[in-house]
């Protein structure tokens, strides 16, 4: 005899009662993903609130007629901004970072200079990872 029949042997398992117990136990259990899909929902539609107004204004800020115009400014051949062996795609990036923290701000920013930071010991994640691992308990 196997396990499933000696389980449905007994007199208060019988087949009706496992399959209501089955039913009932998926019934429940679709029900509660149903409940917390529903609140998910309803929880990204509260808290996107405030991003979906602001979408508005990054569309009239994108409207050509409102943009300021982008004049090029001329380096000074006098003096060297950029140490030498950095790329040009890196002084660009660094420069469109530096515009954009600008633009945010609402500030005029100028980059001075671009170097190369000088190496002490070991890099930063190094030194963060060494402190992590020794701290007293």
């Amino acid at each position: 005899m196997s396990a499933l029949q000696t389980v449905l042997a007994t007199p208060e398992m019988t087949s009706g009662y496992v399959s209501a117990v089955v039913i009932t136990g998926l019934v429940v259990v679709f029900a509660c993903l149903v409940i917390l899909v529903l609140f998910l929902y309803i929880m990204g539609f509260i808290f996107n609130r405030d991003k979906r107004s602001g979408k508005k204004n990054v569309a009239a800020v994108t409207d050509k007629s409102v943009r300021p115009e982008i004049k090029p400014v001329k380096a000074n051949s006098s003096t060297k901004a950029v140490q030498g062996g950095i790329s040009n795609e890196i002084v660009a990036a660094i420069s469109a970072a530096i515009a954009m923290i600008g633009e945010k701000t609402g500030k005029k920013l100028k980059i001075k200079g671009i170097k190369r930071a000088s190496r002490q010991g070991s890099n930063s994640w190094a030194n963060a990872g060494k402190v992590d691992n020794t701290r007293p308990f």
